[in-house]
């Protein structure tokens, strides 16, 4: 190559990155409000607008203020991100006087700039932050981390700090905007920061001292009702992360009200592609910890959509981590997680929010969670929906848990329901998924709690088909692990609920419930067919320990098949003394080729 083609090549590169260097997004500002100093109509950049946003002291007209960012075109941050609010402007701001920044025509980028920090520092690095300023809504515009090692890596896309503590970041909006951030980050968060880099990050702490927790001086002092709807999110190791004050009663100083996805699926984010960086630590499509009506709804999650990276540890579609007595929603989303660890959990939906029940429901209603893997498996569990609180009434409705699939010895969970006070599990479908170890349990439903509802389910063709060797195999379609003092099993089907293999201590249980000396049970209108087992084992339609009152009507059983074992239709146990009443209940085909092999229609222990 001739040497003037060599330095022509050479100029023409440090044009190229000088030009992306100095790359800025002209702004034109518009709006009703009049502002002191005033605003200049146009800016070369958002860097100089938001200087001169964040220097005003007054409002003399009250109304909108609009930054409209001319699409086509790109702006570097600084290493810590660009900032919106300041002590003059944010007590200007309110419900009338409000900040849009927005975009026209094509794509709008707000690049990162190479940062310095880990997610240990006390000034992590982002892109953009909003310091305890309200009513800011965020439209349309897009985040990218390009840097590719650490600690050049952001910690953030967007972040609510707070201003102080009697300052949160309140009502912001961020909407339609993509972040590509870098799951490489999965470094170590110093509390409050959150581990690894995040999309979206709302943290109870200042921006200059992100890992020093505040205590709020009054409600103005949280990060409430913000809204999040809308956004794509790829990359990073969480996609939106809250970190609230661990506020105790009456929780006056806890953030309130953020919503994560809106009310349909027009308004809900789609998180995709995050984890799978060095994995030392725990990832998560959505997580919010000390949160108070938080809700999380119409998300689609999947860390893995072809583009990704199975994460190598615990691993979460959506985690609600805390908040004591709190109520909290999370409704409609579609979740897919695939996981690379061996003997980690996986959760789809883990909601620890909601323990110390003070008459606050939580509901966890019309979410899709299919096609979840963990093909590396030894030991590892899945939950599809794992609830670790005790809220006054947990609602699990309308759900469905379909193709998903855990290897090796670890237990299957469709739905592990905990203790709440009150539960009711109510027209969910769990099916056609797949524990493929050669042992272990798979738990359609578990639950260990007072007062039950199970109603109008449909649980079927769910399976162990590799089974071999002595060790214990289980299938439950509801398996009651406590001594509630009230149940309610009406309207169930379960059904094609099958072990095969040649595994030797093989177990299906249909519906299997404990006793409890004063509890009430009412098991009417379930269908219960078609279990088998291809080894040996025994099935149980349905299992009862008796408590003191017990109706068992109107329930039809039948084709229940084991190579060798016994088959029970209705086996009722520990029933010396007590009230109970079966009757009109239809059991028939059960069957057991063994040799040595028992069936019982009715058994009464």
């Amino acid at each position: 190559m001739k040497l003037s083609t060599v330095l022509f090549l050479l100029v023409f590169s440090i044009v190229l990155f000088a030009g992306a260097a100095n790359a800025q997004i002209p702004v034109t500002v518009s709006g009703t409000a009049v502002t002191s100093p005033a605003l200049a109509g146009s800016y070369t950049s958002l860097a100089s607008a938001l200087t001169d946003l964040n220097a005003v002291t007054s409002y003399t007209t009250p109304g909108t203020i609009i930054f409209t960012c001319t699409g086509g075109n790109s702006e570097t941050a600084p290493p810590t991100g660009l900032t919106i609010g300041s002590a003059t402007l944010n007590p200007l701001l309110s419900s009338t006087n409000t900040i849009t920044i927005n975009k026209s025509g094509g794509t709008v980028t707000l690049n990162a700039g190479v940062g310095t920090a880990t997610p240990g520092s006390a000034a992590p690095d982002g892109i953009l932050k909003i310091t305890g300023a309200d009513y800011v809504t965020i439209d349309g515009l897009t985040f990218t981390d390009g840097n590719t090692t650490n600690p050049a890596t952001m910690e953030f896309g967007i972040a609510l700090f707070k201003l102080s503590a009697s300052d949160g970041a309140q009502n912001n909006t961020i909407q339609n905007c993509t972040f590509n951030m870098q799951r490489v980050n999965n470094a170590s968060g110093t509390s409050p920061m959150v581990d690894g880099s995040v999309g979206i990050l709302v943290i109870n702490s200042a921006a200059g001292a992100a890992t020093t927790a505040l205590t709020p001086a009054s409600a103005a002092g949280t990060n409430s009702y913000n809204k999040f709807y809308g956004n794509t999110f790829n990359g990073g190791n969480y996609g939106i992360a809250l970190s609230g004050y661990a506020a105790s009663s009456p929780f006056t100083l806890g953030d309130v009200g953020n919503d994560i996805g809106g009310s349909s699926l027009a308004t809900g984010n789609t998180i995709l592609n995050y984890g799978g960086g060095a994995s030392t630590n725990p990832a998560a499509g959505i997580r919010a910890n000390n949160q108070w009506d938080v809700n999380i709804s119409w998300n689609t999650i999947n860390n893995n959509n072809g583009s990704g990276v199975n994460h190598a540890t615990t691993l979460r579609g959506i985690y609600a981590q805390a908040g004591t007595s709190a109520r909290a929603t999370i409704n409609h989303n579609t979740i897919t997680i695939n996981c690379g660890a061996t003997t980690s959990s996986a959760y789809a939906i883990d909601n620890s929010i909601g323990s110390t029940a003070a008459s606050n429901p939580v509901n966890i209603v019309g979410n899709t969670i299919q096609n979840c893997t963990y093909p590396t498996a030894t030991s590892g569990a899945f939950y599809a929906i794992n609830n670790g609180a005790s809220p006054a009434t947990l609602n699990i409705d309308s759900n469905t848990v379909t193709n998903c699939t855990l290897p090796g010895t670890g237990s299957f969970y469709g739905f592990n329901a905990g203790s709440p006070t009150t539960l009711n599990i109510r027209a969910n479908s769990i099916y056609n998924n797949v524990k493929t170890g050669a042992s272990g349990y798979l738990y359609c439903v578990y639950a260990s709690t007072a007062l039950i509802t199970f109603a109008s389910n449909q649980v079927y063709n769910d399976t162990i088909p590799n089974s071999s060797g002595s060790s214990s195999t289980y299938i439950y379609g509801f398996y009651d692990a406590s001594s509630p003092t009230s149940e309610t099993f009406n309207n169930n089907s379960i059904y094609n609920l099958s072990i095969r293999g040649s595994g030797t201590s093989c177990y299906i249980y249909g519906i299997s419930l404990n006793t409890s000396a004063s509890s009430v049970k009412n098991i009417y209108n379930n269908t219960i067919h078609d279990f088998t087992i291809t080894g040996t084992g025994n099935i149980y339609g349905l299992n009862n320990g008796y408590g003191a009152t017990n109706n068992v009507y109107s329930n039809t059983i039948g084709n229940l098949t084991t190579a060798s074992g016994t088959v029970y239709g209705l086996s009722a146990t520990n029933s010396s003394s007590v009230n109970a009443t079966v009757y009109s209940n239809t059991i028939s085909g059960l069957t057991s080729n063994g040799t040595s092999s028992t069936v019982y229609g009715l058994y009464i222990g």
